[in-house]
């Protein structure tokens, strides 16, 4: 559990100094060195159960017609749309017209 006493300092500063104010956290996105990984199937068959997961713990029937692909839906879209700038394969190419 996190308490004031043992939160990480970023760059010297807590994250309640920091806010909502990230200019002392840099520019470039914090990425894990192991973050491609997995691929993006993978990426989105462990979302999907996670999220199963919480559907589950909000009390809601995945065996109904209405809910049972949302999960694999929510993987897909934070692989697909959401986080999808982060992968370097996604960087738009550079052109000149």
């Amino acid at each position: 559990m996190a308490t004031k006493e043992n939160l990480v300092k970023f760059n010297g500063f807590s994250p309640e100094e920091i806010g909502d104010d990230h200019l002392f956290t840099g520019l470039k996105t914090p990425m894990k060195a192991d973050a491609f990984k997995l691929s993006d199937a993978e990426k989105k068959d462990k979302i999907a159960v996670l999220f199963s997961e919480i559907m589950n713990v909000m009390g809601l029937d995945l065996t109904d017609d209405s809910l049972k692909g949302t999960p694999n839906r929510v993987a897909k879209m934070y692989i697909e749309e959401i986080f999808s700038g982060l992968n370097p394969a996604n960087k738009p190419k550079v052109a000149l017209v």
